[in-house]
């Protein structure tokens, strides 16, 4: 505990960034008992990371001490903007694959007609 006093608010963020990315993905890794990281657990575990972050940020806010004209200050002034493209990505994107795999299906599966 005495360490994180020690260390600068914006280490910890990473800090805090980049554990929960890792545990969503190990997380996601034994939940579902196979390796297959190609279903969105990378979306999930960017978003939940990127959420994460903020909230963090928002209670580290009184010890982060930026200039405003720095790239760093404005990206954190501007976090909401960061946060809402995130998300709405993510929400594209399962509708995007959702979308695909019902046409897959539909491609697949012959159409009978029925006979007279």
């Amino acid at each position: 505990m005495i360490l994180l006093n020690v260390m600068s608010p914006l280490i910890r963020l990473g800090l805090i960034g980049l554990g929960s990315f890792t545990f969503v993905l190990i997380g996601a890794y034994y939940l579902n008992q196979f390796p297959d990281f190609g279903s969105g657990e990378f979306r999930k575990a960017i978003t939940i990371s990127i959420l994460v972050v903020f909230f963090a940020s928002l209670a580290m806010g009184d010890q982060i001490l930026l200039s405003p004209d720095s790239i760093l200050g404005q990206v954190l002034n501007n976090y909401w903007a960061i946060l809402s493209t995130v998300i709405a990505f993510y929400f594209a994107s399962r509708v995007l694959d959702n979308q695909s795999s019902e046409d897959k299906v539909l491609e697949q599966e012959p159409v009978e007609k029925p006979e007279q």
